[in-house]
C-alpha cells in the first residue's frame, strides 16, 4: 500500500485586489487603485506527527518575474533530511513571503488548498456549483466548475469575526478528476 505523505511542487499564485471600500476594510489596507502580484514559489503540503496532522507551507523566491531568494529548496530539504525544528523552520520562512502578499500580512486564505477543501462532503452544502464550460488551453477535457457560497454562517471569517462569503473557479480533469487549477474570491458582502 502506498502512503501520501508529502507533495513539493512550484507554485504561480496570482492576487488582484479591487479598489473597493469593502475590500480595504477586509484585508486591512487602503485600496485606491487595484494591485496585482505574480508570486512564484515553492510549495510543500506534509504530513507531520502534530495534532493538525496535514500543514502547507510556502517559499516565495520570485515576486512579479524577480527573484527574491536564490533557489536552493530549502524548504523540501526541510523534510527531506528532517530536523527536529522543521515545522517551526518552515513556518519561518513561510512567514518571511508573507510580505510579498497584497493587504494584510496576517491573511490565512493564500493557501491553493481552501478552494479545494470545499468539495469535501462536509462543505459542499455551503456551495453552489456549476459547469460554466470547457477550457482548451488547460486541455481538451477541462471542465471549468463555479462556486459560489450560498450559507451563512460562512466558512471563513475575517479577524473581527464578520462572514467571507466566498466564490471561484476549479479547473478540472475530466477524465481523471484531478483539480488543475484553482480561482478564490472573498468578500465581506451580502451573499447575492
Amino acid at each position: 500500500m502506498h502512503e501520501f505523505s508529502t507533495v513539493v511542487a512550484e507554485e504561480r499564485y496570482l492576487q488582484e485586489s479591487r479598489s473597493t471600500a469593502d475590500a480595504g476594510r477586509l484585508i486591512g489596507a487602503s485600496l485606491d487603485a487595484p494591485q496585482h502580484a505574480d508570486l512564484r514559489s515553492d510549495f510543500l503540503f506534509v504530513s507531520t506527527d502534530s495534532a493538525v496532522g496535514w500543514l502547507t507551507f510556502r517559499d516565495v523566491y520570485s515576486v512579479n518575474g524577480r527573484p527574491v531568494r536564490d533557489r536552493g529548496e530549502r524548504l523540501a530539504r526541510l523534510f527531506l533530511e528532517p530536523a527536529p525544528d522543521a515545522v517551526d523552520r518552515a513556518r519561518q520562512i513561510s512567514r518571511e513571503g508573507y510580505r510579498h502578499n497584497l493587504g494584510s500580512p496576517d491573511r490565512t486564505v493564500a493557501n491553493p488548498l481552501v478552494a479545494l477543501g470545499f468539495l469535501q462532503p462536509d462543505y459542499r452544502d455551503h456551495f453552489e456549483f456549476t459547469v460554466s464550460g470547457i477550457d482548451t488551453a488547460l486541455g481538451t477535457d477541462t471542465w471549468i466548475l463555479k462556486f459560489k457560497e450560498r450559507v451563512r454562517p460562512t466558512i471563513l471569517h475575517s479577524k473581527d469575526n464578520r462572514d467571507v462569503a466566498t466564490s471561484g473557479r476549479l479547473w478540472i480533469d475530466g477524465a481523471s478528476g484531478r483539480v488543475l487549477q484553482t480561482e478564490l474570491d472573498t468578500s465581506t458582502g451580502e451573499i447575492a
